[in-house]
């Protein structure tokens, strides 16, 4: 075998870049075509992009294999890799990389080693003693295997976000499998915060692509539950992301679910949640003021489930299906913060056929339920089964400037008045004309004409028979610029319908809507006012008919000023000319600074709910200040002037600890069924900031301070 080397001599670094880089590139195109570093043309070729202080190069040893010492970087398309030394085999066409820093690192990674074997044409490869970033995730390893371009494998190593040598957290795992831009999977993974180790997964999941769906732990104690552990492991399964629920509380005992997302594609789409838990009642000791675990087990649950699927273009299937135990178990264990109370829940399934020029019509089935409190649980309250909706979109008369539409409602529908059920079946249906004439460029004029009718059949414990509405419903509407920090909104509402009720009673009603809306902006200000006024006409059957004044409603009034984006002051106000009363007044006023960073609430309210309640005068206010850049304070009070109270305080210091974030709160509130005494809650928190759902939590409440100073 013939063999070429070139042994370098004490030159500057200046002539081995260009005789190095000139000889490497001529004598290879020459003797190994195969493997050639060929001209730019050739995008399967292996370029030489830099060989600055090489010291020396050797072509087809005796293992056939050809080798360059020094700092050596090739590219293969898009694929950069630099090394200390680099052997290349034209029979395997492989390449072998070492140094004391071998990088390989193409648009989507980076990877850092000591060793590298590769295959440059299936991207396949073994890295030793490797690193790699991904953002926002550190991997180490004893070595990372390249499954292909998309995958690799970190082996017996340990990923972070912490960006310093020794990280203040990490996760060690026996195997890592990494998809770019996808997801992460991991196997007996270890938490540990500096050397300690924490807790303990034998299967991690986490999504690169959906920062909404994370694998979570979360652990705290509260003084209701005790100490609690809430934890949501990730998955992945034909490509349909889920998390399995797992939950415990000391006191209530073990809770647990899971949810599943459908692949989403263009054409459909769909989600599906189970929780449940077998509670253990929590009871209070009102001697010791502590709680305790109770004997009673009460099982509470959560189904809920969405479906979508285009049919075809024009033809559109939608499905809902929801159904709880209770009205406050979404706020109790599927929501990290506050949960409105759930007083109804409904299932529904739609088939919807759409023109988007022209109509939309929908066949619906649809049940809603109501949470009783007698009973404690949901009760089928109504229920439609079928309905079937027609609508046109607003269609042009011509080329006039009048619009036109059309609709009817067909539906078959039962409703539970208190114990008593009721059928019904019912038939609407609407058509109407409306425009827009401008009188004047400051002036515009908006008509509209509905015409309506309803028939009813109602059978049942309550049935009334038959019922028959029909009428119609005029609007004019006058939008006029009086200047250009003036305008005003004037609207008429004319309705009048014919009413059958009862097999032989007839109501004929009038009712006449004006309301006006005054704005006046002056620089930045803006003042807005709104009158709205009611009468109503009533004419019943063999009686005379009467006039009666049925509502005035307030007069509101808002006043917002901001002389710059540091000031801002809100005043708003509202008077009922019915009681000739004062309603609520309220002054809002926000300040900020950067030069010390600061910023502040202050809200001062006035409200009168009747003329036989006194007024509550409430001051809120809110400040926040940042004294260094890693430290937040924060300070919230209420103070109720009509009781002479301060009803609530609260203190929050944050602090930046590089990769998480801690928050100390301090919170005081007097309770009322105590007396003169308050209630203290203290609580810690502490978030890791690359995975905001990773979170341990303590919290603690006394009342009264000489109490919870006595606890700690």
């Amino acid at each position: 075998m013939i063999s070429y080397s070139f042994l370098a001599q004490p030159v500057s670094p200046t002539f081995l870049k260009k005789k190095v880089g000139v000889c490497f590139l001529k004598i290879l195109l020459l003797f190994i075509p195969s493997f050639a570093l060929a001209a730019e043309a050739d995008t399967e070729a292996i370029y030489l992009e830099h060989a600055q202080g090489a010291e020396y190069l050797k072509f087809k040893d005796e293992a056939g294999k050809i080798t360059v010492w020094g700092e050596v970087r090739l590219r293969y398309k898009q694929i950069h890799l630099e090394a200390d030394k680099v052997e290349l085999d034209p029979e395997t066409e492989k390449i072998l990389a070492t140094g004391k820093k071998v990088v390989l690192w193409d648009e989507d990674r980076k990877i850092t080693g000591t060793s590298l074997l590769y295959d440059p044409k299936t991207d396949q490869g073994t890295m030793l003693n490797a690193s790699s970033y991904t953002e926002p995730n550190l991997y180490r390893g004893d070595k990372i295997e390249m499954i292909d371009r998309r995958r690799f494998a970190v082996k017996g190593g340990e990923f972070t976000t912490c960006s310093l040598d020794y990280p203040h957290y990490h996760l060690s795992a026996s195997a890592i499998t990494i998809r770019l831009k996808d997801r992460l999977v991991a196997k007996n993974v270890s938490l540990y915060v500096g050397s300690t180790p924490l807790f303990y997964f034998p299967f991690y999941y986490k999504s690169l692509k959906d920062k909404r769906s994370q694998s979570s732990f979360r652990t705290g104690h509260d003084k209701h539950d005790g100490w609690w552990v809430k934890t949501k492991y990730n998955y992945s399964l034909y490509n349909s992301p889920g998390s399995l629920l797992l939950d415990w509380w000391e006191r209530k005992g073990w809770g647990g679910g899971l949810t599943c997302q459908m692949e989403s594609r263009q054409d459909r789409e769909g989600d599906f949640s189970l929780y449940l838990i077998d509670e253990r009642e929590v009871q209070y000791d009102s001697e010791t003021r502590e709680y305790f675990k109770g004997d009673e087990i009460t099982r509470r649950w959560n189904v809920k489930a969405n479906y979508r699927q285009i049919l075809s273009p024009t033809i559109t299937a939608r499905a809902r299906i929801l159904f709880q135990s209770d009205e406050l178990i979404e706020r109790d264990y599927l929501s990290t913060g506050s949960f409105p109370r759930r007083q109804e829940i409904d299932s529904y399934f739609t088939l919807t056929k759409t023109d988007p020029d022209y109509y939309t019509l929908n066949l619906v089935a649809k049940r809603k339920d109501e949470w009783d409190e007698d009973e404690g649980k949901f009760i089928a309250r109504s229920a439609q089964a079928p309905q079937l909706k027609f609508s046109t979109t607003s269609l042009q008369l011509g080329k006039s400037p009048v619009y036109y539409s059309a609709g009817f409602n067909l539906t078959n529908q039962f409703n539970r008045i208190g114990d008593e059920g009721n059928y019904t079946l019912f038939f609407d249906t609407s058509s109407g004309l409306r425009g827009s004439i401008k009188l004047t460029p400051r002036m515009t004029l908006s008509p509209s004409l509905n015409l309506k009718g309803n028939w009813e059949n109602t059978t049942g414990q309550s049935s009334k028979g038959v019922l028959l509405n029909a009428g119609y419903a005029g609007q004019l509407g006058l939008r006029t610029r009086i200047t250009g920090f003036l305008e005003n909104d004037l609207t008429y509402c004319l309705n009048q319908d014919i009413i059958k009720p009862t097999e032989d009673e007839y109501h004929g009603i009038t009712l006449h809507d004006l309301k006006a809306r005054l704005s006046l902006r002056f620089l930045k200000s803006k003042v807005t006012s709104n009158i709205n006024t009611r009468y109503n006409l009533r004419a019943t059957k063999g009686e005379s008919l009467s006039f009666k004044k049925e509502r005035f409603d307030p007069v509101t009034a808002d006043l917002n000023i901001k002389p710059n984006k540091n000031i801002g002051v809100t005043a708003r106000t509202n008077y009922n000319p019915a009681t000739s009363m004062m309603g609520t007044i309220s002054l809002n006023a926000n300040l900020k600074s950067n030069r010390p960073q600061w910023d502040g609430n202050f809200t001062a309210s006035y409200i009168k709910s009747g003329s036989g309640y006194d007024p509550d005068i409430l001051f809120t206010s809110h400040v926040g200040l940042r004294l260094i850049p890693k430290v937040a304070l924060e300070a919230d009070f209420r103070y109720d002037a009509s009781e002479g109270r301060l009803d609530r305080q609260e203190y929050i210091i944050g602090r930046d600890l590089h990769c998480f974030q801690a928050q100390f709160r301090l919170m005081r509130q007097p309770n009322l069924s105590l007396g003169e005494e308050w209630d203290t809650q203290v609580s810690f928190r502490l978030k890791l900031k690359a995975s905001p759902e990773a979170e341990i939590e303590y919290s603690t409440e006394e009342s009264g301070w000489e109490k919870w100073m006595d606890k700690w």
